[in-house]
């Protein structure tokens, strides 16, 4: 994604501080168009409970971080948008095919 995105956007080393986070979350909201990116995401957060964010964070956002592992309610919580995310492509594919097949005129 980084490489099909990169002619699109100036480059980083020349941008200030706030328009590189929205360059890693233009990248970040992009790849999370795919299942293997969510599925990365929600596991990475439910086994390593460390992780506090999924995305770049400032200095301003980590002073008021307690430097505790999240409980599996809070992870849970945290990758919730990645579970829908994968449950819905799921439901839309499955929806698709079975579409697909009654089209069809299957006769022996």
């Amino acid at each position: 994604m980084n490489l099909a995105i990169r002619p699109f956007l100036p480059n980083p080393n020349y941008i200030s501080e706030q328009e590189y986070i929205r360059y890693n979350e233009l990248i970040l909201n992009l790849l999370r168009l795919s299942p293997s990116q969510l599925y990365t995401d929600a596991t990475t957060t439910l086994l390593m409970p460390s992780v506090r964010s999924l995305g770049p964070i400032s200095m301003e956002q980590m002073i008021g971080a307690i430097p505790a592992p999240l409980s599996f309610r809070e992870s849970f919580l945290m990758v919730w948008p990645q579970i829908s995310g994968l449950t819905a492509a799921m439901m839309v594919c499955f929806a698709w095919s079975y579409y697909i097949f009654m089209r069809r005129e299957i006769r022996s």
